[in-house]
């Protein structure tokens, strides 16, 4: 009996020290982003800029017909 307590003090212990790593990786990260944000360091970390603009606008599409009154479908024949 007495071993099998130790081994689930052993797993929660394992669990805990699992869940402390995430959040102090968590917290570490966020301290990071907000010392670069500060600092305005995030100009190396832009992967993503803005899309191009079109060299030209495009020409606006046809407006589509307006949908049919369900008076005009015809009956269905069965």
């Amino acid at each position: 009996m007495g071993s099998a307590m130790q081994l689930y003090a052993g797993f929660a212990l394992l669990v805990i020290a699992i869940l402390a790593i995430i959040v102090i990786a968590a917290i570490v990260s966020n301290l990071i982003g907000s010392v670069r944000l500060h600092f305005g360091g995030t100009r190396a970390r832009d992967d993503f800029s803005a899309p191009a603009r079109p060299s030209r606008s495009a020409t606006p599409a046809s407006p589509a017909p307006p949908p049919a009154a369900p008076s005009d479908h015809p009956p269905n024949s069965r």
